[in-house]
């Protein structure tokens, strides 16, 4: 896809944002002096504000951030271009109708003025050879993902060189490196990228930032769904009228299987030993599938917040059951963006209703850790609960 072209999708898509878009009314200042006369109140001050659907918003947000970082502009160009361009500051939160007419017309101006070279740019479709799978999911998923790329191994691809998966260590980001430039050079190869969407999937930057890079760059994808998510929940840069399949169904597997087949030149296995390895993945698959029909509870962090020493936690519980469930005690491993941990057990003694779904803050004291409770890493953070 051209470089000139795809900034007039962006942009064509972020009109269609502000033009699907919906006001609120916010109050910004309410008055505390009540009139003399008639002892009511002076009405509140408002400001109408317009909103953006924040999923379809923040995936065009990372389309754009991707498009900056992998196609058009070089490292000085792109310090010069995000001082005027707030991208990274609109679409986290309920935006201003002013501010996001700013930054289109800053896409805009990229687009009138810039000077696309449209040779510099590898197009991934003119090579005839996939030189990698690039393995897509979100950090919650991993147990599912291992077993694919265990599935992978025993069809011959096994080298390192031909998969990247973040949650295998052998196959993932080496020590030391820097894990956005790694991944910007996985994608300047030749990749063929398997998406692994669920739930988990769409609330991860990271995985969204994959999605759009695979749009950007136009590489090769298949999309495979994990259990609980469905066709219909598919969005963003995949397109929902291509070919994809849920993880356990056996025959679109062996289509597949011929598939990598061709694209890496193997020697097909025989149809024994891909049965069985293939019927090993699908019972393993299932085997996880029934576990978590089984999970009582469904338990989430929702939102960390500091305040002054302390941290206000957010949790979501979710009572799958008919019966009412006892909370003994939440376990806590907090993982800020740079990395430092903050760890603590809450002792509750709570009772959570049948289906109950309910989100309750705890206000855990820190001290003068180093951990920032307002930069928490949620797909890296962890919560178990004792019941």
């Amino acid at each position: 896809m051209k470089k000139k072209e795809t900034l007039r999708q962006l942009i064509e898509e972020g009109e269609l944002l502000i033009s699907n878009s919906f006001n609120r009314n916010y109050i910004i200042e309410e008055s505390r002096i009540a009139n003399l006369i008639t002892g009511e109140k002076h009405p509140p001050k408002y400001k109408n504000i317009l909103i953006i659907e924040k999923e379809k918003g923040t995936l065009w947000k990372n389309n754009c951030i991707t498009y900056l970082n992998y196609q058009l502009l070089n490292k000085d160009e792109k310090e010069k271009f995000e001082a005027f361009f707030p991208i990274n500051r609109i679409l986290g939160k309920d935006i201003s109708k002013t501010s996001m007419e700013q930054s289109l017309s800053h896409l805009k101006s990229l687009y009138e003025h810039y000077p696309f070279e449209e040779a510099i740019i590898l197009d991934n479709n003119i090579n005839n050879k996939v030189e990698k799978i690039f393995i897509s999911h979100a950090e919650k998923d991993s147990e599912y993902i291992k077993l694919f790329v265990k599935l992978l191994n025993n069809i011959g691809i096994i080298n390192k060189d031909k998969i990247f998966c973040s949650s295998i260590i052998d196959y993932g980001i080496p020590n030391r490196e820097k894990i956005y430039e790694y991944i910007k050079e996985e994608f300047n190869q030749n990749v063929f990228v398997i998406f692994f969407l669920s739930n988990n999937y769409y609330k991860s930057a990271a995985s969204l930032n994959e999605m759009g890079a695979t749009w950007i760059k136009s590489n090769e994808y298949q999309a495979i769904l994990l259990p609980n998510f469905e066709f219909g929940d598919m969005r963003g840069a995949v397109d929902p009228s291509a070919i994809c399949f849920k993880i356990n169904e056996k025959e679109r597997l062996n289509h597949f299987k011929e598939d990598l087949s061709k694209f890496f030149e193997l020697n097909i296995v025989g149809p024994n030993h891909w049965e069985d390895a293939r019927d090993e993945f699908l019972g393993d698959v299932e085997r996880l599938i029934e576990r978590d029909k089984k999970k009582p509870l469904e338990i989430n962090i929702e939102k960390v917040k500091k305040a002054g020493d302390n941290i206000e936690v957010y949790i979501r519980t979710l009572n799958l059951t008919n019966n009412p469930i006892e909370i003994l005690e939440i376990d806590l491993e907090l993982i800020d963006k740079s990395g430092k941990v903050f760890e603590n057990t809450l002792e509750l003694n709570q009772n959570i209703f049948p289906n109950e779904n309910r989100v309750d803050m705890q206000i855990i004291e820190v001290g003068s850790t180093e951990f920032n409770g307002n930069r928490v890493d949620y797909e890296k953070s962890k919560i178990e609960v004792h019941i």
